[in-house]
């Protein structure tokens, strides 16, 4: 007790816990000033598109490998499936290496790894190009060709069991060649009671629809599209059309998402093609004609929009909600300190602003955190010195 007694009478600690309260004070201000100048919210950059149009996992039954260099010479891999490379007389098995060869009298030699996956009718091969450079003892590496996706390059997973494939998790093999049947039901089951569901606005047109469709068990999401660079909603005649709802499912006849927008009855084509467009493929064409390479699609009796095919030129922003789901701690602590990024949602845009960046905004918050805890720290430093030099020395008795 007289330790405690003497830290809480001490001169540092009577310094310290004011400090600390202007810090906190200053930290929790700053944090909402910030956010108040901060206008718009911000969320993840779209940079590589897999990163939303990968298969949903029940239809992902695509051959991937994951290629890690273990020593000089040697390439291991790690299948999600099960393979064998040819030429090494091995059982099928998810991991297996090979030997690579390196120029020697050559300025580049070419490597070419055959591999054969269980239950597949075709071989695959992975074409490793390694070139001496102009020091004597480095080489580039790297893979021009492969028939298969590479998942990771000189990375394995951190759990196999995530990146092999289970079977029993996919769908029947029917839908996973295509799961037309399930989309034209769907459809249907809206055509035919769309008096009786409630149909509002877009959010809720969408809504309606992905809920419907996870009954017949067919992969739909959510994406919103939005124009200019406004956050209020509604129509402005200075800002564009702000926001709007659509859906996309995802076809396995067609190998991937595409948009269906329940309110307006609509998905898209381009002339001639029997393949239907995701929302990056529209918002990608051209800007002034592409009207006339979109053919609408209606498969749904709903209203019809009067801004004429190329409704998507209102939109240059598209997002994309994913369920990336943080622990309790993480969120509140996303809530509290950086509230306006969107953790768990990608927006894709040509038009992209630097404070519509979520890392920009994360980036420049923290700079500012660190500079008042750093300015906090070295003024609790500077009291202490300031105390230490002040100190008398003991008279000798």
């Amino acid at each position: 007790m007289k330790i405690f007694s003497f830290v809480i009478q001490s001169y540092v600690f009577k310094r310290f816990v004011p400090f600390t309260i202007v810090f906190l004070l200053l930290v929790f201000g700053t944090n909402k000033l910030f956010d108040i100048l901060w206008k718009p919210s911000v969320s993840i950059p779209l940079m590589d598109i897999n990163n939303v149009y990968k298969p949903p996992r029940q239809y992902d039954n695509y051959k991937r490998l994951n290629v890690l260099l273990t020593t000089e010479n040697k390439l291991a891999i790690e299948g999600n499936k099960r393979f064998r490379i040819l030429g090494n007389q091995k059982g099928f098995d998810y991991y297996d290496t090979t030997n690579v060869k390196f120029p020697d009298q050559t300025y580049d030699i070419t490597n070419t790894i055959f591999l054969e996956f269980e239950f597949s009718e075709v071989k695959d091969s992975v074409t490793l190009v390694i070139s001496k450079s102009q020091e004597a003892s480095i080489y580039w590496k790297q893979i021009f060709l492969s028939t298969v996706i590479i998942e990771k390059l000189n990375k394995f997973s951190e759990d196999p069991e995530k990146f092999r494939i289970n079977e029993n998790t996919l769908v029947e093999p029917a839908l996973l060649s295509n799961n037309d049947t399930l989309i034209a039901k769907t459809l249907d089951y809206f055509e035919t009671n769309k008096n009786k569901l409630s149909l509002g606005d877009c959010g809720v047109n969408s809504e309606t629809f992905r809920d419907i469709c996870i009954k017949f068990n067919l992969p739909c999401r959510i994406i919103g599209l939005q124009g200019g660079d406004a956050d209020q909603a509604g129509f402005d005649n200075n800002i564009g059309y702000p926001q709007h709802a659509i859906c996309e499912i995802y076809s396995s006849k067609h190998n991937k998402w595409y948009v269906i927008d329940p309110s307006y009855g609509l998905r898209f084509k381009n002339p001639g093609s029997d393949d239907y467009l995701n929302a990056i493929e529209v918002t990608n064409m051209f800007f002034f004609q592409r009207e006339k390479f979109i053919i609408q699609d209606s498969v749904l009796s709903t209203k019809r929009t009067t801004l004429g095919k190329d409704y998507f030129k209102y939109y240059e922003n598209i997002f994309f909600r994913e369920n990336h789901n943080l622990t309790y701690i993480g969120r509140k602590f996303m809530q509290i300190f950086f509230n306006k990024f969107y953790y768990n949602a990608y927006h894709y845009t040509n038009l992209l602003m630097t404070w519509k960046n979520g890392y920009y905004y994360i980036g420049t918050k923290s700079f500012v955190f660190f500079l008042i805890t750093v300015l906090y720290f070295n003024t609790v430093l500077l009291v202490i010195t300031r105390r230490l030099f002040k100190a008398k020395k003991p008279k000798d008795n």
